[in-house]
């Protein structure tokens, strides 16, 4: 049977139903029930479900690079509140706060050496003796000048009291030959009314009166010019004898100082006098410094010339110990782009403290702040401060951050913006990440 003839027939049968009556289901015909899930339908899903994934991932992580880095590879520091001190490390010297410098004063041949470096010396006490063949036979000549001018001012004195003796001598002559014509004019007077006695012999007795009279008061005037004359005299070689006087206390300093004593007590660090050898006046032979008193002399750079004022703190470790400095003068010469400054420990000094001795110190060069700190590493130099890896709170990834960093030291840096307190970065060096955005830190504990 073809297949025109199955239609037709089917068609008839079709046709000879009647109308709304339930059709039959053919012999071969079974009921088939639904599924939800297909394999189809699931594949379908998850191809739907990777295309989301990818999307999200992409919005999250679009144009991140990313890099595995092993924990044991990274430092990390956690941020916390606290407070910066802005300081530089510097070296300073420890030197004697009290140093007296031994010069000599006139110079001369080294004839002994009474003590050795390194010996505790008291004030006066002699340390050096010179020898100075011309000073000492100037002071000689000043001497037996001295003595000459001495015996001329005595023999000037007898010569005065000579002189005054005289006068003395003429004025009292005078005096009595005076009253003797005096007394001869009185027994003539009544005599020359009587006219026993000529007016010639009256009147010569009255013209040798009248010459004693004259004489002694030229005598009188003499006698005080002479004394005006002895005084000037006298004040005159005093004057002299009280300089030949000084000059030979000065002489005689000199000599004194042919030896070199000790001003202070102390510690005699250096004396360069050995026996022979001739030293020039002026010239610096040693140095004594005072026992128990000492400074840190420290270079300083030129740049923090305006930032250091007499009273800022350092601090240096000494002994296993923190000691606290302060800066008591500033020597603001600059030499080779530096300047120094000197400390004094604001307690005891440590009892093994030494001259020469290096001290490390951390000098402030600002006022303390209170904010957010955070442990100093290569990451500063590497970033300049600009970013950070900040690490995700599963310990399984750091992300960068910009961020605003302030003022560093060798020890911290100061935060300025973006990020809290108990947050961790990265600090050690992030050169070879500076173009990445994550790094998928892996291996180890989370610390």
């Amino acid at each position: 049977m073809g297949l025109a003839e199955l239609k037709a027939k089917r068609l008839e049968k079709l046709a000879s139903e009647p109308a709304g009556a339930p059709r039959a289901a053919p012999a071969m015909d079974r009921q088939v029930k639904v599924r939800l899930l297909t394999p189809r339908l699931a594949l379908n899903a998850a191809g739907l479900l990777l295309v989301v994934a990818v999307a999200v991932y992409w919005t999250l992580h679009a144009g991140r690079n990313s890099v595995r880095v092993e924990r044991s590879h990274l430092t990390l520091a956690t941020v916390s509140e606290g407070t910066f001190r802005d300081y530089i490390p510097v070296t300073g010297a420890v030197q004697a706060e009290t140093t007296v410098y031994l010069d000599v004063a006139q110079g001369g041949q080294v004839e002994e050496r009474l003590v050795e470096e390194g010996a505790t010396v008291h004030q006066g006490e002699p340390l050096v003796r010179f020898r100075n063949t011309a000073l000492e036979l100037q002071v000689t000549a000043q001497e037996a000048q001295l003595a000459e001018s001495l015996f001329q001012l005595s023999s000037v004195g007898l010569q005065m009291q000579d002189s005054r003796l005289q006068h003395q001598r003429d004025l009292t002559t005078m005096d009595a030959a005076i009253i003797d014509s005096e007394r001869r004019l009185a027994r003539l007077r009544p005599l020359l009314a009587d006219g026993f006695v000529k007016r010639a012999d009256f009147e010569d007795e009255e013209s040798t009166l009248k010459r004693y009279r004259e004489e002694r008061a030229a005598i009188a005037e003499a006698r005080a010019l002479d004394l005006r004359a002895q005084a000037d005299q006298t004040r005159q070689l005093n004057d002299a004898l009280a300089q030949l006087e000084r000059n030979h206390r000065i002489a005689q300093h000199n000599l004194e100082d042919l030896v070199v004593r000790a001003p202070i007590d102390g510690q005699l660090t250096t004396l360069d006098a050995e026996i022979g050898s001739s030293k020039s006046p002026g010239q610096h032979i040693g140095q004594i410094d005072r026992e128990g008193a000492f400074k840190v002399s420290a270079p300083v750079d030129e740049f923090y010339l305006g930032r250091i004022v007499t009273g800022q703190e350092a601090e240096a470790d000494i002994e296993g110990r923190a000691w606290r400095l302060a800066v008591f003068k500033i020597h603001p010469e600059v030499k080779n782009r530096q300047f120094s400054v000197d400390l004094r420990f604001q307690a005891n000094p440590p009892a093994s403290l030494r001259r020469g001795q290096s001290v490390q110190m951390r000098l402030e060069i600002g006022e303390p702040s209170h904010g957010l700190v955070v442990e100093n590493g290569p990451f500063y130099d590497d970033t300049g401060g600009r970013w950070v890896f900040v690490v995700a709170p599963g310990g399984q990834r750091a992300d960068k951050r910009t961020v605003s960093l302030g003022r560093h030291t060798p020890q911290s840096v100061e935060i300025l913006s973006g990020l809290m307190a108990g947050e961790r970065v990265v600090i050690s060096s992030t050169a070879d990440f500076r173009d990445l955005d994550t790094l998928d830190i892996t291996g180890g504990s989370n610390p």
